[in-house]
């Protein structure tokens, strides 16, 4: 089984994590709560979550190599 890379998947959460500081920056904006601390904290967890996903795909990778052709 081919699973997608590390890097791939740290590319793809650095941009969903982007993407959601930037839509919880905007919502707290709109609401009057101004520059608070709730977009990056949780654009944090989306970046813990996609570390701890990297991580389980590496350590898949090194459980399973690939067979030598």
């Amino acid at each position: 089984m081919n699973l997608p890379t590390e890097r791939l998947v740290l590319a793809f959460g650095c941009g969903i994590a982007a993407v959601a500081y930037l839509y919880w920056t905007v919502e707290a904006v709109q609401l009057g709560l101004g520059w608070s601390s709730i977009a990056s904290v949780r654009a944090g967890v989306v970046l813990v979550g996609t570390v701890l996903l990297a991580l389980v795909l590496r350590a898949a990778a090194r459980a399973n190599p690939p067979p030598d052709p």
